[in-house]
Protein backbone atom coordinates (compact mmCIF):
# COMPACT_ATOMS: atom_id res chain seq x y z
CA UNK A 1 0.00 0.00 0.00
CA UNK A 2 0.77 3.53 -0.30
CA UNK A 3 -0.10 6.66 1.43
CA UNK A 4 -2.49 8.36 -1.49
CA UNK A 5 -5.65 10.74 -0.97
CA UNK A 6 -8.73 8.88 -1.97
CA UNK A 7 -8.04 5.89 -1.09
CA UNK A 8 -11.31 3.94 0.44
CA UNK A 9 -13.15 0.91 1.33
CA UNK A 10 -16.50 -0.57 -0.19
CA UNK A 11 -18.24 -2.57 2.80
CA UNK A 12 -21.15 -5.29 1.46
CA UNK A 13 -21.12 -3.62 -2.09
CA UNK A 14 -22.95 -0.12 -1.39
CA UNK A 15 -21.14 1.19 1.91
CA UNK A 16 -18.44 3.42 1.55
CA UNK A 17 -15.69 4.63 3.97
CA UNK A 18 -12.07 5.89 3.29
CA UNK A 19 -9.45 4.40 4.65
CA UNK A 20 -6.17 5.05 6.91
CA UNK A 21 -2.87 4.56 5.83
CA UNK A 22 -0.64 2.28 8.55
CA UNK A 23 2.33 1.25 6.74
CA UNK A 24 3.02 -0.36 3.19
CA UNK A 25 1.37 -3.63 4.83
CA UNK A 26 -1.82 -1.93 6.69
CA UNK A 27 -4.50 0.42 5.71
CA UNK A 28 -7.47 0.59 8.02
CA UNK A 29 -11.25 1.21 7.48
CA UNK A 30 -13.93 1.83 9.99
CA UNK A 31 -16.71 -0.63 9.67
CA UNK A 32 -20.24 1.41 9.03
CA UNK A 33 -22.95 1.57 11.52
CA UNK A 34 -25.10 0.81 8.86
CA UNK A 35 -23.85 -2.88 8.04
CA UNK A 36 -26.06 -5.76 9.78
CA UNK A 37 -23.78 -8.51 11.36
CA UNK A 38 -23.02 -11.66 9.62
CA UNK A 39 -20.67 -12.01 6.63
CA UNK A 40 -19.91 -9.08 4.58
CA UNK A 41 -17.75 -8.13 1.88
CA UNK A 42 -14.64 -5.34 1.89
CA UNK A 43 -13.31 -3.94 -1.49
CA UNK A 44 -10.68 -1.45 -2.19
CA UNK A 45 -10.43 1.60 -4.31
CA UNK A 46 -8.61 4.42 -5.65
CA UNK A 47 -10.60 7.40 -6.59
CA UNK A 48 -13.93 5.03 -7.59
CA UNK A 49 -11.72 2.71 -8.90
CA UNK A 50 -11.38 -1.14 -7.83
CA UNK A 51 -7.68 -2.13 -6.92
CA UNK A 52 -8.41 -4.89 -5.46
CA UNK A 53 -6.89 -8.33 -6.52
CA UNK A 54 -8.97 -11.38 -6.46
CA UNK A 55 -12.36 -11.88 -5.15
CA UNK A 56 -13.85 -9.47 -2.27
CA UNK A 57 -12.27 -9.89 1.04
CA UNK A 58 -15.05 -11.37 3.36
CA UNK A 59 -15.35 -10.02 7.30
CA UNK A 60 -17.26 -11.46 9.89
CA UNK A 61 -19.21 -8.87 11.45
CA UNK A 62 -20.83 -9.43 15.07
CA UNK A 63 -22.71 -7.12 17.20
CA UNK A 64 -21.09 -6.51 20.58
CA UNK A 65 -23.55 -4.48 21.95
CA UNK A 66 -25.40 -5.58 25.37
CA UNK A 67 -28.13 -4.64 27.50
CA UNK A 68 -27.57 -5.00 31.19
CA UNK A 69 -24.88 -6.03 33.21
CA UNK A 70 -25.28 -7.84 36.76
CA UNK A 71 -24.53 -6.73 39.19
CA UNK A 72 -23.89 -3.28 38.66
CA UNK A 73 -21.56 -2.60 41.10
CA UNK A 74 -18.47 -3.89 42.98
CA UNK A 75 -15.85 -2.68 45.58
CA UNK A 76 -12.49 -1.05 44.66
CA UNK A 77 -10.28 -4.02 45.72
CA UNK A 78 -12.03 -5.49 42.62
CA UNK A 79 -13.00 -9.30 42.11
CA UNK A 80 -16.77 -9.08 41.13
CA UNK A 81 -18.11 -11.46 38.38
CA UNK A 82 -20.00 -9.52 36.00
CA UNK A 83 -22.38 -10.87 33.52
CA UNK A 84 -23.04 -9.53 30.34
CA UNK A 85 -25.77 -9.77 28.43
CA UNK A 86 -25.32 -8.92 25.07
CA UNK A 87 -28.07 -8.16 22.55
CA UNK A 88 -26.89 -10.73 19.85
CA UNK A 89 -27.12 -14.36 21.57
CA UNK A 90 -24.93 -15.54 19.05
CA UNK A 91 -21.69 -13.75 19.79
CA UNK A 92 -20.73 -14.55 23.46
CA UNK A 93 -18.14 -17.54 21.89
CA UNK A 94 -16.55 -14.31 19.88
CA UNK A 95 -15.93 -12.00 23.54
CA UNK A 96 -12.70 -12.69 24.31
CA UNK A 97 -12.01 -9.26 26.69
CA UNK A 98 -14.09 -6.42 28.76
CA UNK A 99 -12.40 -3.60 29.41
CA UNK A 100 -13.68 -1.19 32.77
CA UNK A 101 -12.35 2.32 32.64
CA UNK A 102 -9.30 1.90 31.55
CA UNK A 103 -8.59 -1.94 32.16
CA UNK A 104 -8.98 -4.39 30.00
CA UNK A 105 -9.65 -8.28 31.34
CA UNK A 106 -10.30 -11.19 30.09
CA UNK A 107 -13.55 -13.47 29.49
CA UNK A 108 -13.41 -15.77 32.11
CA UNK A 109 -16.83 -17.37 30.92
CA UNK A 110 -19.39 -17.81 28.62
CA UNK A 111 -23.00 -18.96 28.47
CA UNK A 112 -26.02 -18.28 25.92
CA UNK A 113 -25.98 -14.57 24.78
CA UNK A 114 -23.89 -13.84 28.08
CA UNK A 115 -19.80 -13.05 29.21
CA UNK A 116 -18.54 -12.78 32.58
CA UNK A 117 -15.55 -10.84 33.53
CA UNK A 118 -13.98 -10.38 36.85
CA UNK A 119 -14.29 -6.43 37.75
CA UNK A 120 -10.25 -5.27 38.31
CA UNK A 121 -9.74 -3.09 41.41
CA UNK A 122 -9.79 0.22 41.05
CA UNK A 123 -8.20 3.50 41.98
CA UNK A 124 -10.71 5.33 43.71
CA UNK A 125 -15.11 4.89 43.96
CA UNK A 126 -17.23 5.75 41.00
CA UNK A 127 -18.87 4.78 37.83
CA UNK A 128 -16.67 3.31 34.64
CA UNK A 129 -17.72 3.00 31.28
CA UNK A 130 -17.95 -0.77 30.39
CA UNK A 131 -17.27 -1.96 26.81
CA UNK A 132 -16.44 -5.89 25.46
CA UNK A 133 -13.94 -7.00 22.56
CA UNK A 134 -13.35 -9.72 20.16
CA UNK A 135 -10.00 -8.89 19.13
CA UNK A 136 -8.07 -9.76 22.05
CA UNK A 137 -8.42 -6.39 23.19
CA UNK A 138 -6.81 -4.43 20.24
CA UNK A 139 -10.30 -2.78 20.22
CA UNK A 140 -13.86 -2.34 22.44
CA UNK A 141 -17.55 -2.11 21.78
CA UNK A 142 -18.44 0.41 24.81
CA UNK A 143 -21.47 0.60 26.07
CA UNK A 144 -23.68 3.63 27.90
CA UNK A 145 -24.19 0.97 30.78
CA UNK A 146 -21.92 1.58 33.46
CA UNK A 147 -20.24 0.32 36.29
CA UNK A 148 -19.97 1.28 40.09
CA UNK A 149 -17.16 0.85 41.81
CA UNK A 150 -17.71 1.72 45.98
CA UNK A 151 -16.16 1.34 49.19
CA UNK A 152 -16.98 -1.84 51.49
CA UNK A 153 -20.22 -1.66 53.30
CA UNK A 154 -19.19 -1.41 57.48
CA UNK A 155 -21.96 -1.39 60.39
CA UNK A 156 -21.17 0.72 63.36
CA UNK A 157 -24.88 0.28 65.21
CA UNK A 158 -27.58 -2.05 65.53
CA UNK A 159 -31.34 -0.22 66.95
CA UNK A 160 -33.24 -2.36 69.12
CA UNK A 161 -30.25 -4.72 69.68
CA UNK A 162 -32.85 -7.09 70.38
CA UNK A 163 -36.63 -8.62 69.73
CA UNK A 164 -39.77 -11.14 70.55
CA UNK A 165 -38.36 -14.55 68.90
CA UNK A 166 -41.67 -14.19 67.15
CA UNK A 167 -39.93 -11.95 64.46
CA UNK A 168 -41.23 -8.41 63.28
CA UNK A 169 -39.14 -6.65 65.03
CA UNK A 170 -38.07 -3.10 62.76
CA UNK A 171 -33.89 -2.85 63.06
CA UNK A 172 -31.73 -0.27 62.06
CA UNK A 173 -28.42 -1.29 61.00
CA UNK A 174 -26.61 2.22 60.82
CA UNK A 175 -23.25 2.36 59.16
CA UNK A 176 -21.39 3.38 56.03
CA UNK A 177 -21.02 2.83 52.23
CA UNK A 178 -24.63 0.96 51.64
CA UNK A 179 -25.43 1.19 47.90
CA UNK A 180 -28.29 3.16 47.12
CA UNK A 181 -28.68 2.38 43.60
CA UNK A 182 -29.38 -2.08 44.53
CA UNK A 183 -32.69 -2.47 43.77
CA UNK A 184 -32.84 -5.16 46.52
CA UNK A 185 -30.76 -4.89 49.59
CA UNK A 186 -30.38 -7.93 51.81
CA UNK A 187 -29.37 -8.91 55.17
CA UNK A 188 -28.79 -12.53 57.06
CA UNK A 189 -30.38 -12.92 60.60
CA UNK A 190 -28.42 -16.25 61.59
CA UNK A 191 -29.15 -18.14 57.97
CA UNK A 192 -32.52 -16.16 57.59
CA UNK A 193 -32.10 -13.91 54.75
CA UNK A 194 -34.82 -10.76 55.05
CA UNK A 195 -35.05 -7.80 52.04
CA UNK A 196 -34.25 -4.38 53.88
CA UNK A 197 -35.15 -0.92 53.06
CA UNK A 198 -32.32 1.33 52.35
CA UNK A 199 -32.64 4.63 53.73
CA UNK A 200 -30.09 6.68 52.86
CA UNK A 201 -26.20 5.26 52.42
CA UNK A 202 -25.84 5.22 56.11
CA UNK A 203 -29.01 3.56 57.44
CA UNK A 204 -31.06 0.46 56.27
CA UNK A 205 -34.35 -0.83 57.87
CA UNK A 206 -35.03 -5.09 58.21
CA UNK A 207 -37.56 -6.75 59.93
CA UNK A 208 -36.69 -9.56 61.97
CA UNK A 209 -37.83 -12.93 60.75
CA UNK A 210 -38.94 -15.69 63.36
CA UNK A 211 -36.13 -17.30 65.05
CA UNK A 212 -35.90 -19.46 68.11
CA UNK A 213 -33.46 -17.64 71.10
Amino acid sequence: FQDVANLSCLFAHQYWVPSSFIDSSKIECPIPRLVRPGNISIELFLNSFPISIGPPLIFFHINLSFSSISPMFGYVHGGTNVSISLNDATSESAVTHCIFGQKPVPVITFGTGIVVCRAPAADIPGSVPLGVSADDGESFSMSPISFEYTQPATFTSIQPGHGPESGGTKVMLVGTNFISRSSAVSCLFGSNRVVCRLVSSEELICETPAMRP
